[in-house]
Order: structure tokens, then sequence, then C-alpha cells
């Protein structure tokens, strides 16, 4: 909700629900999450969710709260991860794609272990700094006995503290959150998720070209790659189950900058709302600052309002051994979501080329990373994926997991092999349909 609207005399339409909201009706608010890769395009669409008078966003302030989550649904797993450890793609072992399972199957409604919300009050209110300076003293205070509750307090306090109206949306913008999404619409049963996707090419070259203004920034890109997949891997499972999938919506990027309007108007229809064209309107468009919102982006600043030609500027900026490796990783996601392999014909020296990427990655330092850390191992199992994708052969559950995560996620991927030629696409696989996950068979930490 922009209130620097009525200041810049831009009328502002009067959204109004198309159909009641039991939580809302229950607890006051309408949580929303929106999620997605860092670099996808998830602030664009929080920072234009905000520009609509029914809907207030608080952009990335509780990433230590989702770590919290995840050691708290993952923490009864065989081997669970460390509770310091960045957020994991949980490829690799079947012992890691426990972690997801759990988090699939989880509920934020668990309680949490005791003191666990004063060990990260101080991260979150450092990370909440960044983005949403106007609820620091929120997240020094949070509390609660669950992340349920937690978030629960907090999004009452955005409510209250942004002046929203009563029947306003209210909801939070977080990276890397794709496997909460479930536990986050079962703790609240009117919830809503929007997850964003981008070409993957496009968020590993905006995640390299953070080098050039904070190398800190720098994730490590197998991983980066690995948590594209993963997301995919939710958007499969999701879609095997209506009572969850018809409350989670799947948006392309690409898709909001060549045709804004349309898209956020299937948007607003799917969170219930009126459509406002003026929500890309410049003037209300506002970052944290209440300054014009410019593109988050990591090459140079495109001015104000939507930039069509963003989709496209990895074209220029990936150099082919990241495309190759992209599509090496990612390609039957990619296909299966639209987006053509343009790397050109494989060859037998295609995985020793990858391989090299690996290994020089492996030796690199950066911000965080999630791979096994064991280059010929993360080869060997990339290769043994491709091969289930290419013969469609059974596998041993443990293998499966460890290579798939879930078997909706390969289930979804019959037919999506990486092509031999470039220009081969599956039948209604183009970015232009619908993508509601019902309707389909880490920012860095």
């Amino acid at each position: 909700m922009n209130h620097q609207a009525a200041e810049a005399g831009v009328s502002v339409s009067d959204g109004a629900r198309q159909h009641p909201d039991p939580f809302r009706a229950k607890q006051g608010i309408a949580p929303l999450l929106v999620t997605g890769p860092a670099r996808s395009g998830t602030t664009l669409v929080a920072r234009l969710l905000s520009a609509h008078d029914q809907v207030d966003m608080a952009v990335d302030p509780l990433l230590p709260l989702v770590r919290a989550a995840r050691n708290v649904l993952t923490r009864d797993t065989p081997m669970p991860p460390a509770p310091s450890a960045p957020l994991q793609d949980c490829y690799g072992s079947s012992e890691r794609a426990a972690w997801f399972r759990a988090m699939l199957d989880g509920d934020l409604r668990v309680p949490l272990a005791a003191g666990a919300l004063d060990e990260v009050r101080p991260a979150i209110a450092r990370r909440c700094a960044y983005e949403s300076p106007d609820l620091v003293d929120l997240a020094e205070g949070l509390r609660g006995e669950s992340v349920a509750e937690a978030l629960e307090i907090f999004l009452v306090g955005v409510k209250q503290r942004r002046g929203s109206s009563d029947d306003a949306l209210v909801g939070l913008k977080e990276v890397w959150a794709a496997d909460l999404v479930p536990a986050f619409l079962r703790a609240f049963p009117g919830a809503r998720a929007v997850l964003v996707r981008r070409d993957p090419r496009a968020v590993l070259a905006s995640n390299l070209a953070m080098a050039r203004q904070d190398p800190g920034q720098v994730a490590h890109p197998l991983s980066v790659l690995r948590h594209w997949r993963k997301q995919e891997a939710v958007c499969a499972w999701l879609a095997c189950r209506p009572d969850l999938g018809e409350r989670a919506f799947v948006m392309s990027y690409e898709n909001l900058l060549a045709d804004p309007h349309a898209v956020l108007a299937e948007l607003c229809a799917f969170l219930g709302i009126e459509a406002d064209v003026g929500m890309t309107d410049p003037r209300r468009v506002r970052d944290a600052e209440g300054k014009e919102f410019v593109a988050n982006t990591s090459f140079e600043a495109p001015g104000a309002g939507l930039v069509p030609e963003l989709a496209n500027r990895w074209r220029t900026a990936l150099p082919p051994a990241r495309g190759e490796l992209t599509e090496f990783i990612c390609g039957a996601e990619m296909i299966a979501a639209g987006y053509a392999c343009e790397y050109g014909e494989e060859d037998q020296d295609l995985p020793f080329r990858v391989l090299a990427q690996i290994v020089d990655d492996h030796r690199t330092s950066w911000s965080w990373r999630s791979d096994v850390e064991a280059p010929a191992l993360d080869l060997g199992l990339e290769l043994v994926r491709r091969g289930a994708l290419t013969t469609g052969r059974d596998l041993d559950a443990d293998l499966e997991a460890a290579l798939f995560l879930v078997p909706e996620a390969r289930r979804a991927l019959s037919g999506s092999v990486v092509p031999a030629c470039p220009d081969v696409h599956p039948v209604e696989s183009h970015p232009r349909a619908r993508t509601s996950p019902s309707r389909r068979a880490q920012e860095s930490e």
C-alpha cells in the first residue's frame, strides 16, 4: 500500500475482495508470501503489490526466521542440517532429500525450541533494516512460541504500523523460501503464496554480476541453480495437491515485464482484489525510503519503472560456459517451464566442460553454498539424473530422492529431456501459459 500516492496526485482505485477469506475474518490479517530465488524479481513483485491500496508488503524482513523454520521442521530427520547452515538445496543424498520432504509435510505451528527466537532476533533486526527500515522495532520485539505465531504477531504489527485498512492484504517477501510454502499455507488457512519464476540463466548472471557491487553477496553457482530447480520441484508437488496448490501462484518474471497489466490483473484475480492499472505507475511504486522504485538489478541502474530489456540482459552478461552449466543442471525444468535451451547440441566433451566449471567454483570462495562439496560426485549425480530422464528407468527410492527430491518432480519432467536441437519445444510449455501450479501436471542470505 503506497501512502505517498495521494501526495503524488495519483488516483488509487478502491480494491475489494471478491470472496471471503476465513483467516482474515478470524485473525484480522490475510497473510501473503512472495518468494523465489534471489535475483528473480521478487522485490519488484513485492513493490508492485505494495502500490495497490489493498496490499501491504514487508520486504525481506525475516530471513533468519526462515532458517529457524527450516531447523524446527527438519530437527527429527535422520541427519538434520546444522542450525547455522545456509538454506539447503537438498539434492545429493536421501538424507538431504529428507529435509525437503519434512519441510513440505511440515506445519509452522510446531513449537520452536526454547530460546530460538532470542538467538535470531538480532539478525532479523539487521536484515529488516535493509528493505523494511520502518519495521526494525517490530523485528527487535519479535516473539511467539512458534514460527506461525511470530509471523502473525509481526504481520499484525505491519498492518498497525502502515495504517492498513481492515480488509487489506498483508504479507512478506522472502527469497529462497519455496519449500516453506506448504507449511505456511497449512498454518494460515486463508493464506496465499506467489512463487516468482525467472530464467535460471538470468538468475545466475545477476548473481555473478553482484560481484561489481558487493562480492560478499555472490553465491556458489551450482547451489543457486539447484535452489532454482528445487522451487520447480515444489511447484510440481503442489500441482498434485489442489487443497494447497489452488492457493499458490507461479508468476513469470519475463511475462511480467512483457505484459505487466495482463499479468498483474491475473495476480490480482488470484488474490481476490480488483485489478489496478496504477500498480505500474512509477509515482506509486516506492522503495524502502519512499523514493521511486528503481529495478533491483546487478547491472547499471535502468531508471524507474518496469524495464522490459532486463529480461534478456543475461544474453550478453552470461559467459557461454555458464550458460552450458545452467542448461546442464536445469535444462529439463527449463523446458517444462517454457524456456528454450540455446547453447547448441551436446557433445562428448560437455560433461568435462561442466566438471571444469564445478571444480573451479569448488576452489573459489562464495558467500554461501549448499552443494555436497565434492565435484566428481556432483557431476556423477547430474549425469545419472539426466540418464534417468532420458531412459525413464525405474530408480531406487533413495536414489530418486537424491536426484529429484520427490517423485512428483520427476513425473512433471516426463518428455522434458534437454533436446539435441535447441529449437525443440514441448507442447503447451510456452511461458505465456497460465502458471498456477494447481493447473500444471537467498537476495543473498
